[in-house]
């Protein structure tokens, strides 16, 4: 009966010393899979985070692929504005040649004290313009006659014809 008990003894130390064993075992495994549940849900926490910040991202690229076709129509608008101006520009400044022509020759047949007296009440440079379009020869008439009634008004029409060049002699 003694050997018995020792079996017995031993065999419980036995299972002891084995299930303390395993225990450590399974305590590390539980405790390596509550480590995992931890990771997993911090991954799954990013993840939602991600998820969330990539939904963002989408919803403004499309905003500003909004903004950008509607920039882009506004860009497109603007120039057929622009080109629209510089077409009236154009006719605004033909008009105004076909204008100083028309002058230019009403004046070219009036007579030059006539034609200074009204003219010397002009601005400058629509003076200059006028006479560019003139004869040389018509032109200094009525210069002359400017120079009597307001020397220094003739004075600043010959200096800015004088820049402009000699275009007195391109009669249209």
């Amino acid at each position: 009966m003694k050997k018995i008990i020792n079996i017995a003894i031993i065999f419980s130390l036995f299972l002891i010393f084995n299930l303390y064993g395993q225990t450590d075992k399974l305590i590390d495994l539980q405790k390596w899979e509550q480590r995992l549940a931890e990771k997993e849900k911090i991954l799954n926490q990013k993840e939602q985070t991600l998820n969330r910040k990539q939904r963002e991202l989408n919803i403004m690229l499309e905003e500003l692929k909004k903004e950008n076709a509607r920039l882009e129509e506004r860009k497109n608008d603007i120039e057929l504005t622009k080109n629209k101006i510089e077409e009236l520009k154009k006719a605004i400044t033909y008009e105004e040649d076909q204008n100083l022509d028309r002058l230019a020759k009403i004046y070219s047949s009036t007579k030059a004290k006539e034609a200074a007296k009204i003219i010397v009440e002009m601005d400058v440079d629509s003076a200059v313009k006028l006479f560019q379009r003139m004869r040389p020869m018509t032109a200094g008439e009525i210069l002359g006659a400017i120079g009597k009634i307001n020397p220094q008004f003739a004075s600043i029409v010959s200096e800015k014809l004088a820049i402009a060049g000699d275009n007195i002699t391109k009669v249209k």
